[in-house]
C-alpha cells in the first residue's frame, strides 16, 4: 500500500535524525563529530566498546559532560569526550570503524579538509556517515544539495542515503576498484535539485521583502506610539495647568466669600451701620466737589 504525501511527512517528521545515524553505526570502535545528542546507551548497546565525541564548542562539550555523569559507572568507561578541531586534535594511533558528521560540516569553511582527515582516522573497512541540512539554510557556511555532498565525498563510495525531515544523510565507504556504489541518475540529480535551489531562492527573496516589510511596519508603529506619547504629555500639561487655575479660581472665591461674610457680619452691627454712613457720605461728597 502507497503512502500518501501528509503520511510521508509525518513519519519523517517524528523520525529522528539521530536514529538514523545509531542505524548506520558499524564496528567497535565510533568518533562522532558535532553530534551534540548522543543516547550513549543506544550506541554502547550494539557492537560499538569504544565511543569517542568531539565536540567544537565548550557549550556542547559540557552539555554532553553533564548527560554522561547521569549514566552508569560501567558505561562512562567506554566514552571518551573532548573539546577540540578534527583538524588539529591527536588521536595518535587510534583507529575508527565508523566516524559520523553531525550538522557540522555546513558549518566549517573549507569540509573536505574534514573529510581527508576522517579518511587517516577510518579503518580499511570502515564507514564514514554524514548528515547535513538540505539545502540553503540561514546561519551556514555551506549549503549541501546531493550533488555537493557527492562532490565533497568522490573519493568514497555512497553506500545509503537517506532523506530525513529537513536534513541528508549519506553514508560512505571507500572504494573498491570497479565498484558502482549507490546508482542514481546524475543529470536528472542536478536538474531536480537546481528546480529546488531556485524555488529555495524565490521563497528566501520572499522571506527577506516580507521581513523588510515587517521591520518597516515596526518603526512605523514605535514612531506613531512615540508621537502619542508625546501628545500625551502635552495634553496632560494642559490638564495640570488648568488644575492650577482651577485651583487659583477656587482660593480667589473662597477668599472673596470670606470677604463678603465679613462685609456682612460688619454691616449689621452698630459700628458698621455708622461706618457704611460715613462712607456713602464721603462719596456724596466728592461727587458734589467735582
Amino acid at each position: 500500500m502507497h503512502k500518501t504525501t501528509i503520511e510521508k511527512e509525518k513519519e519523517l517528521d517524528h523520525f529522528e535524525p539521530a536514529q538514523w545515524v545509531y542505524e548506520q553505526t558499524v564496528g567497535e570502535t565510533v568518533l562522532t563529530i558535532g553530534m551534540e545528542q548522543v543516547n550513549y546507551s543506544v550506541f554502547l548497546e550494539g557492537e560499538t566498546k569504544k565511543l569517542t565525541c568531539l565536540f567544537g564548542c565548550y557549550e556542547a562539550f559540557s552539555k554532553a559532560q553533564r548527560l554522561l555523569a547521569k549514566e552508569p559507572s560501567q558505561l562512562k568507561t567506554s566514552v571518551e569526550l573532548s573539546q577540540n578541531d578534527l583538524l588539529v586534535h591527536k588521536f595518535y594511533d587510534q583507529t575508527f570503524q565508523t566516524i559520523i558528521f553531525s550538522d557540522i560540516l555546513e558549518h566549517v569553511p573549507e569540509p573536505e579538509k574534514y573529510i581527508a582527515a576522517a579518511l587517516k582516522l577510518l579503518n580499511d573497512t570502515g564507514r564514514i556517515v554524514i548528515i547535513v541540512p538540505y539545502g540553503r539554510t540561514e546561519n551556514c557556511v555551506n549549503e549541501f544539495y546531493f550533488t555537493e555532498l557527492q562532490s565533497l565525498v568522490e573519493s568514497l563510495s555512497i553506500i545509503n542515503m537517506k532523506f530525513i525531515y529537513t536534513s541528508i544523510g549519506i553514508v560512505c565507504e571507500r572504494k573498491v576498484i570497479d565498484e558502482i556504489g549507490l546508482p542514481y541518475y546524475s543529470e536528472l540529480a542536478e536538474d531536480l535539485e537546481l528546480v529546488f535551489s531556485r524555488k529555495e531562492t524565490d521563497y528566501l527573496n520572499e522571506i527577506r521583502v516580507w521581513k523588510s516589510k515587517l521591520i518597516e511596519q515596526k518603526e512605523a508603529t514605535i514612531k506613531l506610539l512615540e508621537q502619542q506619547v508625546k501628545r500625551s504629555e502635552i495634553d496632560m500639561e494642559i490638564l495640570n495647568d488648568f488644575h492650577v487655575q482651577t485651583l487659583e479660581k477656587q482660593q480667589n472665591l473662597h477668599e472673596l466669600t470670606v470677604l463678603k461674610k465679613k462685609y456682612q457680619s460688619l454691616s449689621t452691627s452698630k459700628l458698621g451701620r455708622v461706618t457704611l454712613y460715613m462712607w456713602k457720605l464721603r462719596k456724596k461728597i466728592k461727587r458734589v466737589s467735582k
